[in-house]
């Protein structure tokens, strides 16, 4: 667990005030007893904050006073050095195709003194974030949102598009943030920072990938082993592993590569009592041969219920058996999309392929009911905001214009929502203390998948070939299956909450109902929410109809409550048009 921020003068003549760098170290963590380590000079200041258990190494110095953090794993494919060291070598040189090589999630800041320059990169996916900004002369970076937050200079004013994709996707298109003045690293980028200026170029670009050139009967085959060799780059020889088992097939397949490898498994499963998630989670552990632990009581939101039960079963470990393994937990995050392309379908594809974009983007929207409530927004504005998520995929599409027309979409998703799919655990990984390792995400496998028709993916029809290469255990239990996907052959237990019919029971949902009208008020009350853009007689509205059950209006609550959170950190004047 890695974390890092800083401050540069893009001139190279502005000194870093004391305040300012005391600031920044005494925002990067909000855990007891961290203590940032220092890379520092006149014009630049970097902290970074490394979780004792880290299993990399996460700095380098050279003789020069040349300096590298290391936020993650890179996973090059040379072993001759440390990671640090040959990624610190390769921005050093300028060396884009060596970056190009890896198949981690990293993120990293390189500080080249004789120049006077900073670069910050991602990896091919852009996993793990950094956001930045300039002000007054001075780039402002951090792999957190909340300590450019903190340090309050670069958000002054919302990005009302960025906030409405938040609301409408869970995430912000592209580079975008929930304030104007700060942007996020995307995919396969290099932002540099030096007297000459900011800017920036992609050392890696998924439109330009060539086709895999593998044969349609050896694909499930080359898929495995591309898997497989994930999980040996992320293992490392390592004889134990933790990792979350859901009643799924993504968390199934990394345990059951883990198995495959040998390791002794730890399993955790937080899924509320009565749901598939957390039957089929104990029926797969006990087929796999793995030591479960359940924690079926937490909090609702998904994050903070996944630390709470890592902090359970961290407890009820006896000491002599933990390791740097125990703050690793490895998860199927990403498993759904790349491999099974849940979020578009043969008539989106279809759509894409005759070259109607416009049909395909409207459709992509319904069928993962996409959007904003209209009725929020104040009349002069709710035409702007309505078109915002449309016109930010329209928007995405084109920047894919070298792709294949058929795979536009899914790399579309792959850049943007995949991309952003871990930001909330990273925002607090300094208080969750846990990294999260993530398989299906390995560069390699995703460009293996992506370089390869689209059409036998769809509908996890190739997700359910796949599974056949794995020991007949993982294929013959059954699994919760996407709805209009390909079912799952195999009878599941009867009378069972699926996570689509609603993974809680009637009491912990009308738990959640109430906390809700609760954020409804208090939402009416919060001077902070922005008056130029927010119709409070509505969201007042949707509060009476959902206490009196005469509908539920909750994505209308939520909504606001995205704009209150962003509008918060801004002073009263950035709150206006």
């Amino acid at each position: 667990m890695t974390l890092f921020a800083g401050v540069v003068s893009i001139a190279g003549q502005i000194p870093v005030p004391e305040g300012l760098a005391a600031e920044i170290s005494g925002a990067i963590s909000r855990y007891p007893g961290d203590k940032p380590r220092i890379v520092q000079g006149d014009t630049h200041f970097i902290a970074q904050v490394v979780l004792p258990t880290e299993f990399v190494s996460c700095r380098y110095e050279d003789a020069s006073g040349n300096s590298t953090v290391l936020a993650g794993e890179p996973l090059f494919p040379s072993t001759a050095r440390t990671e640090v060291e040959l990624l610190h070598q390769a921005l050093l040189a300028g060396d884009d195709a060596f970056l190009a090589r890896s198949c981690g999630s990293y993120c990293a800041a390189h500080w080249n003194a004789g120049d006077k320059r900073l670069v910050l990169v991602a990896d091919r996916l852009g996993l793990r974030p950094i956001y930045f900004g300039v002000h007054s002369g001075m780039f402002f970076f951090s792999t957190a949102l909340r300590v450019l937050e903190k340090l309050g200079v670069l958000t002054h004013r919302i990005d009302v598009r960025g906030v409405t994709e938040i609301a409408a996707f869970g995430y912000p298109l592209a580079s975008r943030s929930p304030y104007e003045a700060i942007r996020t690293i995307e995919a396969g980028e290099l932002v540099e920072v030096a007297p000459s200026g900011v800017q920036s170029r992609h050392y890696w670009r998924w439109s330009r990938i060539p086709a895999a050139g593998v044969a349609d009967e050896d694909l499930p085959r080359a898929v495995y082993q591309s898997f497989m060799t994930a999980i040996d780059r992320r293992l490392r020889g390592e004889t134990q592993a933790l990792a979350g088992l859901s009643g799924g097939l993504d968390s199934r397949c990394v345990v059951a590569g883990l198995r495959e490898r040998g390791a002794e498994v730890h399993t955790l499963n937080f899924a509320p009592v009565g749901s598939e998630d957390l039957e089929l989670g104990k029926i797969a552990a006990s087929a796999l041969g793995t030591r479960h632990f359940e924690f079926s009581a937490g909090p609702a939101d998904f994050w903070d219920r996944m630390q709470a039960a890592h902090q359970a079963w961290l407890q009820q470990i006896p000491a002599t058996e933990r390791s740097r393994q125990t703050h690793r937990l490895w998860s199927g995050d990403g498993g759904s999309c790349v491999l099974g392309h849940i979020y578009i379908s043969d008539h989106i594809i279809g759509l894409m392929r005759d070259g109607n974009t416009g049909a395909a983007i409207d459709a992509y929207l319904e069928k993962n009911r996409i959007g904003v409530p209209g009725r929020l927004f104040v009349s002069r504005e709710r035409e702007r905001v309505l078109a915002y998520p449309r016109s930010g995929v329209s928007e995405g599409l084109q920047r894919l214009d070298g792709a294949d027309a058929t795979r536009r979409l899914h790399v579309f998703l792959l850049v943007n929502g995949q991309r952003r799919l871990l930001s909330k655990h990273y925002e607090n990984i300094d208080l969750r203390r846990f990294e999260v390792i993530t398989p299906f995400f390995d560069s390699d496998m995703v460009q293996l998948i992506l370089g390869s028709p689209i059409e036998g993916f769809l509908h996890h029809r190739f997700y359910n070939r796949w599974l056949q290469e794995f020991q007949p255990a993982v294929a013959g239990i059954p699994w919760q299956a996407y709805p209009g996907h390909e079912p799952c052959p195999v009878p599941k237990p009867e009378g069972l909450r699926s996570q689509w019919d609603g993974w809680y029971d009637a009491k912990a949902s009308s738990e959640i109902e109430k906390r809700n009208l609760t954020l409804a008020g208090e939402l009416l009350r919060d001077p902070s929410l922005p008056a130029y853009l927010i119709n409070r007689n509505v969201l007042r509205l949707a509060r009476l109809l959902t206490g009196w059950r005469l509908g539920d209006y909750t994505h209308v609550i939520k909504c606001a409550a995205t704009f209150a959170r962003y509008a918060a950190a801004t002073p009263a004047s950035g709150r206006g048009r």
